[in-house]
């Protein structure tokens, strides 16, 4: 098993490092400012991942990759360890609960699948985005008029980001040895061509309509080939 193979030290490194690299990506598709704005924050997603399957000691890479992506993002000292550490918080807290409730990694059942969700979306994410923009707001990183906004940014960012590469890390780690890359790549290439003809020739911009068009060949997939062919097509698009 990897989890058995790779020390912690190399983990926790790998982790940090994931952290930083996502969220440096997360935060070039933001056009305001990076701590407060309303952007899918890939790092979370993989953060709670890496705790579920590595154990909840991966708090530390999560905390080193938190604090230096945000000193190197213009916040200071304070606010970037008090946002590191309820981050840090967040993922054990995650972990705790994530086996308190019997959820299995592997997201085998719908219960699986909508425990996290439900753990995500209710609990932790209220909890990080809370006390984070309370950090914000007491070292006046933000004003008490930008709360409300802020608290919605932080919340729908980080809620988003673990939808999306939680779920997607948990079922790749689940199903690693058994993943066919030339099926993925053929993948990659059907809704890549798929997304040019509906958004460039047929000049679609409608986000719902773009998703219900692309609906029925995610439900085929997952059918034929797995869920996790489906999950990776939903976010391969």
């Amino acid at each position: 098993m990897i989890s058995r193979n790779i020390p912690y030290s190399v983990k926790i490194i790998v982790m940090a490092l994931l952290y930083i690299v996502a969220g440096k990506l997360s935060f070039l598709i933001s056009q305001d400012n990076m701590i407060v704005s309303i952007v899918i924050f890939a790092s979370e997603g993989f953060a709670l991942a890496g705790v579920i399957i590595f154990g909840r000691n991966m708090w530390i890479g999560i905390f080193l990759g938190q604090f230096i992506l945000a000193i190197t993002s213009g916040l200071d000292l304070i606010p970037s360890i008090g946002i590191s550490a309820i981050n840090s918080l967040e993922a054990i807290l995650g972990y705790t609960l994530f086996h308190y409730f019997k959820l299995n990694k592997s997201l085998t059942t719908l219960r699986d699948v909508l425990g996290l969700l439900v753990l995500i979306v209710f609990i932790l994410q209220p909890f990080s985005a809370l006390l984070g923009n309370l950090v914000l707001l007491k070292t006046s990183v933000i004003q008490l008029h930008e709360y409300s906004l802020s608290l919605f940014s932080w919340w729908f960012g980080n809620t988003m980001g673990q939808i999306l590469f939680t779920h997607m890390s948990l079922l790749f780690y689940a199903h690693r040895k058994s993943i066919k890359f030339t099926d993925m790549l053929l993948v990659t290439i059907f809704f890549g061509i798929l997304s040019y003809l509906l958004q460039v020739v047929i000049a679609i911009d409608n986000l719902s309509l773009l998703l219900s068009s692309t609906l029925l060949f995610i439900i085929l997939l997952s059918i034929y080939k797995g869920v996790f062919y489906g999950t990776y097509a939903s976010f391969d698009y």
